[in-house]
């Protein structure tokens, strides 16, 4: 059973239960207090609010007053005191008007627990937060220490006659009251308490109280189930990252963490390199057994080698070794059922209206009939490739056959494998040193297991002992990777701009549209990059590749309006867990961002 937390002013261990009250250290301050005024800002409700600028920092003057999250979706309301407490059991968000009257909205805002504001989703305006113990302090030192600041903090008017403080600090603080862990509403007109975004606990948090009877502020732990008021600052302003940088790193943790576990997934690693550099590694769930993921260990990216046989043709076309209009009879023999006249560019952006080997039942059969057989490139072409689907350049298909021959191309010009290709191209100069490219199903050491479902009984299997090398053979190899790896490589191709130049980029991202197929994300394909369909973001844009390989799923994602790369692999053949995993992901980046 949860502890009953009470919500007065009164800091003493008495029958209220208070977990636990101090007083920021009261340095004092001689300094003039300067405060500018701001522009409103409008949540995803319509709601406005006043800001101003209070020293270094930009605050949100009056309380939180929005019912959705930054994505649209509702934050549940918790009218009745089993709603409020099975929220707080559940650790789930929740909001509710004081003493469930809307009428004190205009007034006080709405009361949240600290479930709602620390939601990968995001509550308030984008670009907003709430503020954590550091923010908090510095803003409380401004204006003169936790013994003087209270009464700057305080409204002039709505707290009685002997309460009210001289709001010469601009943070227009009301006696809002709260919501105790059991559904009690308690004082209204004689407190008002804020919550801070730092944890202090699995089940407890930081707030910040101003009461009626003194001009202090008192920094206090509460329960995550107890409902607050909510001020936001904006992001970029004042305030030490350092519990900033820890808090998001949880939220990433904890937003893996849930989309792993509401998935059917085995296991995921992910990697989010900021705008800054920093690098965040998280993983869930297991390889095998009782073997966990590693954020060392490899899995197979799929058709995510796409993106490196793409980047491969750009720099020979840079280097004036080929053109991206040339035509496959400048570089191959002829094939049945491909058209010699199609051009690298279509061969690239998936317009060459080839039909994909994959797509042919034989081509299964043959490969989980004999997995250890080795298959050339020829005899995949030979054997498996149809009439073609559209003449070339009329419309688009994604087609594994585009780049099975832009491979063959890049050895008839290069002399060396792809594997040994990527090595010298990418790797090492990349510093990519968990990547490694597997021709005739050679694997590198430390892999995850792979799942997937062997016999058709609708439950995945471990096959990490099926032999892989007409897997590996047959699009002329399958390249393995770590989430971190794949975040580098992301930022270092369309962040730093090291790999390819920008003229060659701006071919790369120039996309086709529309696309469409049964499994494919995108509105649009460029030279080996997928344009991601925002609505699996939740609004946002982003672009890079998915892929799918026996028994894994992967996914690099660049989110131009943020700079923010992500890198994210599953063992199970579907990819379990990583739709929902990108999307929290994002929601937590986004509402960090801003």
């Amino acid at each position: 059973m949860k502890k009953i937390i009470f919500i007065s002013v009164i800091c003493v261990l008495l029958a209220l239960n208070l977990s636990s009250c101090s007083k920021e250290s009261p340095t004092g301050n001689d300094h003039s207090i300067i405060i500018e005024e701001s522009d409103p800002i409008t949540d995803i409700d319509g709601n406005v609010y006043k800001t101003k600028k209070i020293g270094d920092q930009i605050w949100m003057v009056e309380n939180l007053n929005v019912s959705h999250f930054r994505n649209g979706d509702p934050v549940p309301e918790a009218r009745t005191k089993a709603e409020w407490e099975l929220a707080g059991n559940e650790h789930k968000p929740a909001w509710c008007y004081y003493n469930n009257d809307s009428a004190n909205a205009k007034q006080y805002g709405k009361l949240y627990n600290w479930y709602a504001i620390n939601d990968p989703r995001g509550l308030g305006p984008a670009g907003w937060r709430v503020p954590n113990n550091n923010e908090w302090g510095e803003f409380i030192e401004y204006l003169g220490g936790s013994n003087e600041a209270g009464t700057k903090m305080k409204s002039s008017t709505g707290w009685g006659s002997t309460g009210n403080g001289d709001n010469s600090g601009g943070f227009a603080g009301l006696p809002g009251g709260g919501r105790l862990v059991n559904g009690d509403f308690v004082d209204m007109g004689r407190a008002g308490i804020w919550w801070g975004a730092s944890e202090n606990s699995t089940n407890t948090a930081w707030g910040y109280n101003l009461n009626e009877s003194d001009g202090s502020v008192l920094r206090g732990i509460f329960d995550k189930a107890t409902g607050l008021s909510v001020r936001s600052i904006l992001y970029s302003s004042g305030g030490s990252d350092t519990t900033s940088a820890r808090t998001l790193s949880e939220k990433l943790q904890q937003a893996l963490d849930s989309s792993f576990n509401t998935s059917n997934g085995k296991g995921i690693s992910a990697a989010v390199i900021l705008p800054n550099g920093d690098t965040w590694i998280g993983v869930s769930g297991i390889s095998h057994g009782t073997t966990a993921i590693a954020p060392d260990m490899r899995f197979s990216a799929g058709s995510i080698a796409k993106l490196f046989t793409a980047t491969t043709i750009l720099q020979l076309v840079e280097e004036s070794k080929l053109s991206l209009n040339d035509s496959l009879y400048e570089w191959l023999p002829a094939y049945p059922s491909i058209d010699s006249t199609i051009t690298i560019r279509q061969l690239l952006n998936h317009t060459s209206g080839l039909y994909d080997f994959v797509d042919n039942e034989n081509y299964w059969n043959a490969i989980f009939s004999d997995p250890s057989r080795v298959w050339t490139p020829e005899e995949i072409l030979s054997t498996f490739v149809r009439q073609p689907i559209f003449p070339k350049g009329a419309d688009w298909n994604y087609a594994t056959t585009n780049y099975l021959l832009l491979r063959m191309i890049i050895k008839k010009i290069t002399g060396l494998e792809i594997s040994a290709v990527n090595q010298a191209w990418f790797w090492t100069p990349l510093g990519l040193a968990n990547s490694f490219t597997s021709m005739e199903g050679d694997l590198p050491t430390l892999i995850a297991h792979g799942w997937y479902d062997l016999n058709g009984d609708g439950t995945y299997d471990d096959c990490s002992a099926w032999p892989r090398a007409a897997w590996s053979s047959a699009p002329s190899g399958e390249v393995w990777s770590t989430a971190e790896d794949l975040a580098k490589f992301v930022r270092a191709l369309f962040h730093d701009k090291t790999v390819i130049s920008q003229a060659s980029l701006d071919q790369m991202l120039t996309f086709y549209s529309p696309c469409s197929g049964e499994e494919f994300v995108g509105t649009g394909y460029g030279l080996g990059v997928v344009q991601f369909n925002p609505e699996i973001l939740n609004g946002v844009q982003a672009y890079g590749h998915g892929g799918n390989a026996l028994g894994y799923g992967a996914g690099c994602f660049y989110m131009p309006d943020y700079d923010v790369c992500i890198g994210l692999m599953d063992n199970t053949e579907e990819g379990e867990a990583i739709p929902m995993s990108i999307s929290n992901l994002v929601n937590v980046i986004t509402g960090y961002l801003g």
